[in-house]
């Protein structure tokens, strides 16, 4: 299991600003992204900051929204990108991480990386005096957790301090871990409601819990739904299986995780203008090939959120994965100032 090392990032070895986690930044950092990311999306790109440059896009997992926000927010700066498939990379297999990284800078002027194991990112970016984006591991996922706070900054007119996120269901994954991070930063609030086994990566919750105490955030853990969400300004989930997890872990999740399920009385419990967030893609219904597999198998017509709430007019998913395009834009311009 990956050693969360938190001081690694303070210092960036080769002295190139990058976004391998959110560790690193701090609230004012994180707003002048929102501001630039509003402005991109209300007038679009003014500076072409990488008119000539290539970037390489390094794919060891699929992706639908962040590998299509990634290539649009490159050429609407200017650039070219180059996509490298789980089948064109093979890290660490038959070249070493080092040798890649080096000869991948001889080519390209950043990279954007999504992958499994954080540690492998790391020792790519230490190789490296080009830009890295991190844009998934199993560990974090930082990019998402701007257009997250993106959409929180856009849909409310006050400042983070004033307002209270929950996020439900299961805790352990790479999502919530940037969401805890980015919610201490900014000062935003942020209640984790979830059952005891699915309680949040331990580490992670105490560092965003330390960096809270300078911010004035609230971070928080809980079991129990009412008190968890009462009067939250809004409230996130995400998906409880990964194709990887077998028919029994699917059992298990959903036996304990059911209860979590984000529907209409869930919602009742927020602030009467509250908003939905999911990251998706999410099992709202039985028509894709998994969740009518996992819902015929125990008997549900969806798993971590109601097709009505999905649906309704205070969900914002789809605008959430709209913002990934304007602050993926937003901080290429930063790093590539």
């Amino acid at each position: 299991m990956y050693d969360y090392a938190f001081e690694y990032w303070s210092v960036k070895t080769m002295g190139t600003e990058n976004l391998v986690t959110l560790d690193d930044k701090n609230k004012d950092y994180i707003l002048d992204l929102m501001k630039s990311s509003e402005k991109i999306k209300e007038k679009g790109s003014e500076r072409k900051v990488l008119d000539g440059k290539h970037i390489a896009i390094l794919f060891e997992k699929p992706s639908t929204r962040t590998r299509s926000a990634f290539e649009i927010a490159v050429k609407n700066l200017g650039g070219s990108t180059t996509f490298f498939g789980k089948e064109d990379i093979h890290l660490g297999k038959k070249e070493s991480i080092r040798d890649n990284s080096k000869v991948m800078e001889r080519y390209f002027d950043g990279i954007g990386y999504r992958g499994y194991e954080q540690s492998n990112l790391e020792k790519m970016d230490k190789q490296l005096s080009i830009p890295v984006v991190n844009l998934l591991t199993d560990f974090c996922h930082p990019t998402q957790a701007l257009a997250d706070i993106f959409t929180i900054y856009e849909n409310f007119d006050e400042d983070f301090t004033e307002l209270e996120l929950a996020y439900i269901g299961n805790g352990k994954n790479n999502v919530l871990n940037s969401l805890l991070i980015c919610s201490a930063i900014t000062g935003l609030d942020l209640n984790v409601v979830t059952p005891e086994e699915f309680k949040p990566n331990s580490k992670v919750f105490e560092k965003a819990k330390n960096i809270s105490q300078k911010t004035k955030s609230d971070i928080k853990h809980f079991n129990d739904k009412k008190k968890g969400l009462k009067n939250v300004d809004a409230v996130y989930t995400d998906v409880w299986v990964s194709m990887g997890d077998s028919k029994d872990e699917w059992g298990n999740k959903i036996e304990k995780l059911g209860e979590y399920s984000v529907d209409r009385d869930i919602m009742s419990l927020t602030a009467s203008d509250s908003i939905f967030m999911h990251c998706l893609p999410a099992f709202h219904n039985r028509k894709t090939d998994i969740g009518r597999e996992i819902c015929d198998e125990h008997n549900l017509d969806y798993l971590e959120v109601s097709d009505d709430v999905f649906n309704s007019e205070r969900s914002v998913v789809f605008e959430q994965a709209e913002n990934k395009l304007y602050t993926l834009e937003a901080l290429l311009k930063k790093l590539f100032k």
